[in-house]
């Protein structure tokens, strides 16, 4: 476990990380325009009010911890691009924040890890990594919100998505706090862990094969559902409600365990 933390056991292979304290060596981040590329194995922070860019070349591990406000610039077109590449983990620490009116992209083996207390805001948001990132605090998207390339995303807080949702390619969502989008989209073999409440003001659609949701005490809401080859497990008393329509469009496998009934309501 990396100093300073402690780690939330999960029923997975993956720990929620629980920073407390910012590393004492780490350098903080000032100036319009932080101009030193981050180095290997070094942690930086920002504290304050920031508003300029990062550089990092993405051939080696850093960490940037966040406690303070960053209101990242628009892309510069050249070293800063909106763009967190492999290796840096980006850590929203209790009480930090992102503020961004443009998309944010993390890719290979970069990490978003936000914390309780934590708050991330942004226009577009995609995770284009092979690990695993979290949401324990706040994350609001106000237009779409994509992850896949076997992207694994663990959410305990609130997420509120202003327009799609959308995971794709052996990517995997374990939800066991709030989520709300207008519209979730899975294609090529997704997946939804749900021990909670997922609510879609729209359509849900899941329209590929080897997709698959499985809730346990979970609960996903949306007006119209629309299913083609997809494997769905309700266990626990979980339920599947649509408040217009579910469609059924071809091989879909339901299935149910655990002690209580699981309920899957719609009108039509």
């Amino acid at each position: 476990t990396t100093p300073g933390t402690r780690s939330i056991a999960t029923r997975s292979d993956y720990e929620l990380p629980n920073y407390q304290t910012i590393p004492d060596d780490a350098t903080e981040v000032t100036g319009s325009a932080h101009k030193d590329w981050f180095q290997e194995g070094k942690s930086y922070k920002i504290t304050g009010d920031y508003s300029g860019g990062i550089y990092h070349s993405g051939r080696n591990a850093c960490a940037l911890y966040i406690s303070g406000t960053w209101t990242p610039p628009a892309s510069d077109g050249k070293n800063w691009k909106s763009v967190f590449n492999r290796g840096l983990k980006v850590v929203i620490m209790p009480g930090g924040k992102i503020v961004s009116q443009s998309k944010l992209e993390f890719n290979g083996t970069a990490a978003l890890e936000i914390m309780p207390g934590g708050t991330l805001e942004c226009k577009e948001l995609y995770l284009t990594n092979t690990g695993y990132s979290s949401n324990q605090g706040t994350l609001t998207v106000s237009d779409n919100f994509k992850f896949n390339a076997k992207t694994n995303f663990y959410n305990t807080g609130t997420i509120t998505i202003g327009k799609l949702f959308e995971c794709t390619n052996n990517c995997t969502l374990t939800n066991k706090g709030y989520v709300k989008t207008q519209n979730l989209k899975m294609t090529s073999a997704a997946n939804v862990i749900n021990e909670c409440t997922i609510n879609i003001e729209k359509a849900l659609t899941c329209n590929s094969a080897n997709s698959s949701f499985t809730l346990n005490k979970g609960t996903i809401i949306a007006a119209t559902m629309e299913f083609n080859n997809t494997k769905i497990q309700l266990n626990n008393g979980s339920m599947l409600k649509a408040t217009e329509k579910i469609l059924n469009i071809w091989d879909n496998k339901y299935t149910n365990s655990g002690g209580d009934q699981s309920l899957v309501k719609s009108p039509l």
